[in-house]
């Protein structure tokens, strides 16, 4: 299940850190670097309050991220299924 939050004060997550991909969508290294893109730019934005900017990083990714996450489990259920075995 994704994570409900990914931040405290000045420390973050991200990557599989905070949002741990299954290899069924071949997203997980891709989802990594959008965060570090997206994080860098928040930093930009308000570095006299990094707080703030993680938590714009964090509502910024938190939506796609966790469709990826669960589409990746949906996947698992597909591909493993016993029942197409």
């Amino acid at each position: 299940r994704p994570l409900p939050a990914w931040s405290v004060g000045r420390v973050t997550l991200l990557g599989d850190a905070c949002h741990p991909t299954l290899p069924f969508l071949a997203q997980g290294a891709v989802m990594a670097i959008e965060d570090g893109f997206i994080v860098a730019r928040a930093l930009a934005v308000q570095p006299e309050d990094v707080p703030a900017a993680l938590r714009r990083y964090e509502a910024a990714r938190q939506a796609r991220t966790a469709r990826v996450v669960e589409g990746s489990a949906a996947n698992t259920r597909r591909f493993h299924n016993p029942a197409l075995g």
